[in-house]
């Protein structure tokens, strides 16, 4: 769906038997668009008390609270909050592709953005020379960290994903 300007717009949902529409409902909304959206208003990469600057040594990031490793692969490898760890096992990608269970081949991660208030850590991973696995962790000086994990084929591969799930321990 494009950016909507303001104005009144209709959504139309119909459903389907087969080929023969059953019913179409419609609803009506208005968009306005307000003066604070996609502007930088209150962003500052200011931390405030009684929160610390994050800090960084190799793949390790240190919060007021935690430190997180991370492992090449993107995700976490473990997590200690008062530098003692409270993970089993890392966090790890499972998944078969093809109808076999897969593993990386490669992977390799590091931290792009290094700031008091934010760090970004990018990683690339390949599975068994078909999938590309491109995992961006950010995490805020509060400590909270959102993954984004975008899957791709490599190069003139056409690989199927049958099952994909995150192993926590």
């Amino acid at each position: 769906i494009p950016e909507l300007t303001d104005g009144n717009y209709d959504v139309n949902l119909s459903v389907f038997a087969g080929t023969k529409k059953l019913r179409t409902a419609v609803q009506n909304f208005e968009r306005k668009v307000f003066s604070w959206e996609n502007n930088k208003l209150g962003i500052s990469d200011k931390v405030y008390a009684p929160f610390k600057p994050l800090e960084i040594k190799g793949n390790n990031l240190k919060t007021v609270c935690n430190e997180y490793v991370f492992a090449d692969y993107g995700l976490y490898s473990d997590i200690k909050p008062e530098n003692k760890s409270i993970m089993k096992d890392k966090v790890s990608y499972n998944f078969i592709l093809d109808g076999k269970q897969s593993s990386f081949s490669s992977a390799n991660g590091k931290f792009i953005k290094k700031t008091g208030a934010e760090c970004i850590f990018d990683s690339t991973a390949e599975a068994d020379g078909k999938l590309s696995v491109k995992t961006v962790a950010k995490t805020e000086y509060d400590g909270c960290t959102r993954f984004e994990v975008t899957f791709a084929p490599l190069k003139n591969k056409t690989p199927v994903i049958d099952q994909f799930y995150l192993d926590i321990i």
